[in-house]
């Protein structure tokens, strides 16, 4: 099962995915409630259109106008905390592919750094039937405008470790996406303040075959 949510963290169209498949995620009990808030409409609305590009007819009216929020979200046999969770930060900084850099939205962008604020449940409903999507509210780490990539080759991807992307669609991120947890270090080259960043790979249970 766990395969088949890595799975989804690399699909390369968003086109047929069974976004409601939360077969295999856990919320915590203790939850808030919220009214959906303007900015999360005109977030979530060009979001559900991302991720459903074979149905025309996602209207306004289908978003439901509250929302669950959470500090953390299971998959799998994998926790992963927000910056709700002071305490456990670590478990915040996720690796995703999902954002362009420009704001736009694309399954096949690179793997980028970010920062998880807190989780959302919302539902939609689609044909008739209401179904639950489980986001993260994620602040994502920019690009430096100058500096790309390091190393002998340029092959060492960095990123800017003082700013962040701006808040809009991208910033609500299927937890189906979320590729792995990273680790990384901040540095400076020429003046400029840069962050490297390692994957930590998924939790898994491996089964011996007979």
């Amino acid at each position: 099962m766990l395969q088949h949510y890595y799975n989804f963290s690399q699909v390369l169209t968003f086109s047929g995915v069974l976004w409601y498949d939360n077969s295999n995620i856990r919320a915590p009990a203790c939850y808030q409630s919220y009214l959906l808030k303007p900015e999360y409409i005109d977030g979530l609305f060009p979001v559900y259109h991302a991720l459903y590009p074979e149905i025309r007819n996602i209207d306004i009216g289908d978003l439901h106008f509250t929302i669950k929020k959470f500090s953390s979200i299971c998959i799998g046999s994998e926790k992963f905390g927000s910056k709700g969770e002071s305490r456990n930060l670590r478990s915040a900084r996720v690796l995703v592919s999902w954002h362009t850099g420009d704001g736009s939205i694309s399954p096949t962008s690179p793997l980028a750094p970010g920062v998880v604020d807190y989780y959302i449940c919302h539902r939609l409903t689609l044909n008739g039937v209401e179904r639950e999507h489980y986001f993260a509210f994620t602040r994502l780490v920019k690009k430096h405008p100058n500096k790309h990539n390091l190393g002998c080759l340029n092959t060492l991807p960095v990123w800017d470790a003082t700013n962040f992307e701006k808040i809009g669609p991208a910033s609500f991120l299927p937890v189906h996406l979320i590729h792995s947890l990273f680790t990384g270090t901040t540095f400076s080259a020429d003046i400029v303040k840069l962050m490297v960043v390692c994957p930590i790979p998924r939790r898994a249970n491996i089964s011996l075959a007979n």
